[in-house]
């Protein structure tokens, strides 16, 4: 993958990088539409073959994330060492939580390795097999950390590529609409995606991205996080207790498949977010129209419908067991929230300066 040569200005080894980015994120993406049809060919099972593409498209984005964080380590605001030194705090007090349960209460041995080549310990008031938990549970806690990151890295990296190549024309499209007839289809559709009023002049619109921070934007990371988890509510709330849905398919495994796919929530908010730091509004008669509180009120208004929320919670309690339902979602959010933390966090960290004066250069260029 490309290195920065001495001298090699920023931006010019960003782009670099992507080109080698994307070429290599396409070959692992050739590979696994291959995979994933010789599966669904052998199997003759659509469920099997999603998981299966969930997967490996999950894979795809560790492969690419590590190799981008490999080359970008040293772009951050808050260093790479300094995150794994956070890393191996958090599971080192983790594991001492997990091992003093295990030592205290009796749960049964647990497994350490892997198959074929491992064994069971029983903690419970033994100390020698706390210890080995507790150094056994600190690695692993570790390395989930770590493998979470590196598939951060990589879908964060996508979303900014699709940020780069299309918020531009987006922006452009926007400034140029006029509210008639005139307007394209994916203008209308934008217009109506950020709520903008009809009253203001577009051609106005300004575009400024924000300088580099020195620290860390920890008021947008929170607000993102927050974002990522009230969306991924709404999405498994519609999808896995949808009645119809649940005719055809168990609870838990359209819950196994919401959480592999729950990566895909970051690349919904990351584009929305990019607008705070291009700083994109609209002059209006009182007040600026900021594109983000837009977008920030047309996705209240569509996806949160809350009478059918509480229908589809009333159905699905009729029709299965609530321990069950409540369990799945607890896995569910576990997975949900690691990924909406990591990944805003990846995000604010390493790419938002960068993406946003890029894409501010691209759009003064239209």
């Amino acid at each position: 993958m490309a290195k920065r040569l001495e001298g090699e200005a920023r931006q010019d080894y960003l782009r670099k990088l992507d080109r080698r980015l994307s070429r290599f994120f396409l070959v692992l993406l050739a590979l696994n539409g291959i995979i994933v049809a010789i599966v669904a060919v052998a199997s003759q099972d659509l469920f099997a073959a999603g998981v299966v593409f969930a997967a490996l498209i999950m894979g795809t984005f560790f492969l690419v994330g590590l190799v981008a964080w490999v080359r970008m380590g040293d772009h951050g605001i808050i260093s790479t060492i300094k995150m794994f030194q956070f890393f191996l705090l958090i599971s080192i007090i983790g594991a001492i939580i997990f091992a003093l349960v295990s030592y205290y209460s009796e749960s049964g041995p647990i497994f350490i390795g892997f198959p074929g080549a491992g064994g069971e310990f029983e903690p419970y008031q033994n100390a020698y097999a706390a210890a080995i938990v507790l150094v056994a549970m600190s690695l692993s806690l570790w390395g989930v950390q770590l493998a979470v990151i590196c598939i951060a890295f990589g879908t964060i990296w996508f979303a900014g590529l699709a940020i780069r190549r299309l918020m531009p024309g987006i922006l452009k499209g926007v400034r140029q609409a006029t509210f008639t007839r005139s307007d394209g289809v994916d203008t209308k559709l934008m217009l109506w995606l950020m709520d903008i009023p009809d009253m203001l002049d577009l051609s106005k619109l300004k575009v400024e991205a924000e300088p580099p921070n020195a620290r860390f934007p920890r008021d947008r990371f929170f607000r993102a996080v927050f974002w990522e988890i009230f969306l991924g509510t709404i999405m498994a709330i519609y999808v896995s207790l949808n009645p119809l849905l649940l005719e055809s398919l168990d609870i838990v495994q359209v819950f196994s498949v919401l959480g592999s796919i729950s990566m895909i929530i970051p690349i919904i908010i990351i584009p929305w977010f990019s607008l705070l730091a291009l700083k994109a509004r609209i002059p209006g008669i009182t007040k600026e129209f900021e594109l983000f509180r837009g977008i920030r009120s047309r996705i209240l208004q569509t996806f949160v419908a809350l009478g059918t929320i509480v229908v589809f919670i009333r159905l699905a309690l009729r029709e299965h067991d609530p321990g069950t339902i409540f369990g799945s979602f607890a896995s569910y959010y576990l997975l949900l929230g690691l990924f909406s933390l990591y990944f805003a966090f990846v995000y604010f960290n390493f790419f938002e300066g960068d993406l946003a004066k890029e894409t501010e250069r691209r759009y003064q260029r239209l």
